[in-house]
């Protein structure tokens, strides 16, 4: 297709009026006659992916060394936010040191390597599924040249100041977030206890038992 690639050669345009290819290469063009061509519609639907595709675009962004490091990124963020939250509800007496040591355990249970194998050949699955076979080696492609390996070396650096730019606005809303989730259970406390209410009005009233009528008492001396 017109702008796409072969052996370091880049196709730049075709004329049909004399059946000529442009190709492109380290900045020089080249004009090819085609000795025989004809103009094929590609199909509206993309071909399917395979996972070896998709597995050659997961290698070369090195996903499973991102995913470590944005981990290890959230774990150091999960510490912070959970220093916040203690100083909020005044437990301000918890170490720093257990806090992180728990912190630690919880993260080294949720992602070890198992876990992070695993996410790997997920996304490989996923990458197969959501792009298209041409997709696929255009990413590819990206992540060869030295832009593409820019990105990936330096996402995880870009993540980490994302989410030092968002930790103080989450911070400063925890406390709202904390009232409108206690708000949010009292209300549903109240339609639960309305609901019973109404439950109980609506039922019939229990039908009460017939009186007895009481003995006649005995005529003294009979």
């Amino acid at each position: 297709g017109l702008g796409g690639e072969f052996q370091g050669w880049k196709i730049v345009s075709y004329k049909a009026s004399d059946e000529t290819l442009i190709i492109s290469k380290d900045g020089k063009e080249q004009v090819i006659r085609m000795l025989n061509s004809s103009v094929q519609h590609q199909d509206a639907k993309a071909t399917q992916a395979t996972l070896a595709e998709a597995q050659d675009v997961i290698r070369k962004m090195n996903f499973e060394d991102m995913l470590r490091k944005t981990l290890e990124q959230q774990k150091k963020m999960s510490v912070q936010m959970a220093r916040q939250m203690t100083k909020q509800m005044g437990a301000n007496n918890v170490s720093e040191e257990d806090l992180s040591a728990h912190q630690t355990k919880v993260m080294a249970l949720l992602f070890n390597d198992e876990s992070i194998k695993a996410m790997t050949d997920d996304m490989t699955r996923i990458y197969s599924e959501v792009f298209s076979s041409e997709e696929l080696r255009g990413l590819s492609d990206f992540y060869s040249t030295s832009v593409g390996q820019a990105m990936i070396d330096k996402t995880p650096a870009v993540q980490e100041k994302l989410a030092q730019a968002m930790m103080p606005r989450m911070m400063a809303n925890m406390g709202k977030v904390q009232q409108l989730t206690k708000e949010f259970a009292q209300q549903q406390q109240a339609k639960q206890e309305a609901a019973k209410a109404a439950e109980a009005k609506s039922e019939p009233a229990a039908p009460s038992a017939p009186a007895v009528p009481a003995t006649p008492a005995s005529a003294p001396g009979k």
